[in-house]
């Protein structure tokens, strides 16, 4: 019998995975097509927000799959860690377009 839940949370980081190698394969396209650097590619804000949503399936996917306890908490913490930047840039500029 096929383990669905298993199947779903590994399909999960693969897909993960798959995106940020995209991604990668992407920006350095992108970085050729326009003759400018890779890292100026990669620091564009929707580079960054792929790169943050694959980090965090990344992170949900192993700690779903976990079986330690204090394993599942890791890897919540670092997916916490990575969608909680982003969150808080999103949080204050809306409250600086609200005040202007």
């Amino acid at each position: 019998m096929i383990d669905v839940q298993g199947l779903f949370f590994n399909s999960l980081w693969i897909a993960a995975l798959a995106t940020l190698l995209a991604l990668l394969s992407w920006n350095s396209w992108q970085a050729q097509r326009e003759g400018v650097r890779f890292r100026d590619v990669w620091a564009r804000r929707v580079s960054q927000r792929w790169l943050t949503l694959s980090l965090v399936l990344f992170c949900t996917g192993l700690a779903a799959l976990s079986e330690r306890w204090w394993e599942r908490l890791l890897w919540a913490l670092l997916a916490l860690l990575e969608f909680l930047p982003p969150f808080v840039g999103w949080l204050s500029s809306r409250r600086s377009s609200k005040t202007t």
